[in-house]
């Protein structure tokens, strides 16, 4: 019998260091999604905080806006509101319908993109995910879109890289709008040099063939909502979403976190 007693104390004592481990890697999943700190300026936040970052940074991120273009998510100045085409897009050829933006590229929010790109920055690309969901969730619920297409990253700068900043943001708009994510249903071609210093007709000649269905997509009759980190000349996701409707996609949208007009051109 006192074997039998001791057995079972080895048993629970087993178990309970197996859900102590287990708590221990939700928490360290949980820390990683939903830091205890602003992960922009380290201040410590509320339990209830689910965007991490804290309100001051929030307001230097993304600071009020008056209007959007519908098509490209240029903020509109002026008394205009809303409009369809705007004095940034409507020359453009681009391939989607309409493009959603969480605010310009430039001050704080143009430094936390470029940290994106950087190694061991996921919980920044997640947090920045949560504030766009925050800020413009009923205009991306209308857009009714059926899945999430991320922008890929070519297999050589991933291995330098580490995680893809657009697939990271896919997955938090994925879960907030209840809709499926389709990571692989989008690949790259070549590996593209980066963009910076391009204009706008260099940027399209290089992004030409960059892009491929996956032979198990099934974008056929879908709205599709294309996500990257940041839209500038639109080189980039009009090539991708001109491959999604080639393959039988209805419509495709895009969201981004930031809108770089102008100056901002990285």
């Amino acid at each position: 019998m006192g074997q039998i007693a001791g057995l079972s104390s080895t048993v629970i004592g087993i178990a309970a260091s197996g859900r102590a481990a287990l708590g221990a890697a939700v928490k360290r999943v949980s820390d990683l999604i939903y830091p205890a700190h602003c992960v922009w300026c380290h201040t410590d936040l509320p339990e209830s905080d689910d965007i991490s970052f804290c309100d001051r940074c929030r307001l230097e991120l993304a600071p009020p806006v008056l209007g959007w273009c519908q098509r490209c998510s240029a903020p509109l100045s002026g008394f205009a509101i809303e409009s369809a085409r705007c004095a940034h897009c409507h020359q453009e050829p681009y391939s989607w319908n309409r493009a959603i933006a969480l605010c310009r590229y430039r001050g704080d929010l143009a430094h936390a993109v470029v940290r994106t790109k950087s190694r061991r920055s996921e919980p920044l690309s997640m947090a920045l995910a949560r504030l766009l969901c925050d800020r413009r969730s009923d205009e991306l619920k209308q857009l009714g879109a059926d899945a999430i297409v991320p922008i890929p990253m070519h297999w050589s700068r991933r291995l330098r890289q580490g995680a893809n900043g657009p697939e990271l943001i896919a997955e938090v708009l994925s879960a907030k709008l209840g809709l499926q994510l389709r990571a692989g249903w989008l690949k790259r071609r070549k590996l593209t040099p980066r963009q910076t210093d391009l204009t706008r007709r260099e940027r399209r000649i290089r992004q030409r063939n960059s892009f491929r269905l996956s032979r198990l997509a099934n974008v056929t009759g879908r709205s599709i909502l294309l996500v990257d980190d940041v839209l500038t000349s639109g080189a980039t996701t009009s090539e991708a979403a001109k491959v999604l409707l080639k393959g039988g996609a209805k419509e495709v949208n895009v969201a981004v976190v930031a809108r770089a007009i102008g100056e901002d051109m990285p």
